[in-house]
């Protein structure tokens, strides 16, 4: 890809975008992280090795990312606290009394995110990982 084409830097936008909303989420729980963090290693990919190495090695994201790319996995940890999130994302539209409608649309989609997270394998231990490796 041309160094200063528009295409390239489009997906750099992207994939810095991402990092930004990806690091407010660390902090605020009802913003994912990881997929944010999946979708700026995918840009960065198309657009800059050098970002990409960085994401790729950066010692939060990274494990991560690998997991996410390699086993379609997502940590115990991050299944939790994705469902905690959901559960507390449902529980205000009750708190702000939202039209039936609409919290039927959200459980609906709610439901859906919180099966798919919970179906999704664990990443293989790091013992595990490096006696697959020596095979």
């Amino acid at each position: 890809m041309k160094r200063f084409s528009p295409r390239r830097w489009l997906w750099i936008s992207l994939g810095t975008s991402c990092v930004a909303l990806g690091t407010i989420g660390m902090f605020l729980p009802l913003l994912p992280t990881a997929i944010f963090m999946i979708i700026a290693a995918y840009a960065f990919a198309r657009s800059s090795p050098a970002l990409h190495d960085w994401i790729m090695a950066h010692k939060v994201f990274g494990p991560m990312i690998s997991n996410w790319h390699e086993h379609g996995a997502i940590p115990t940890k991050a299944k939790i606290l994705t469902i905690i999130s959901i559960g507390v994302s449902f529980g205000l539209a009750f708190v702000f009394h939202l039209p039936v409608w609409a919290i039927t649309v959200q459980g609906v989609c709610l439901l859906l995110v919180a099966v798919f997270v919970v179906t999704r394998p664990k990443p293989p231990r790091p013992s595990d990982h490096g006696s697959a490796k020596q095979r």
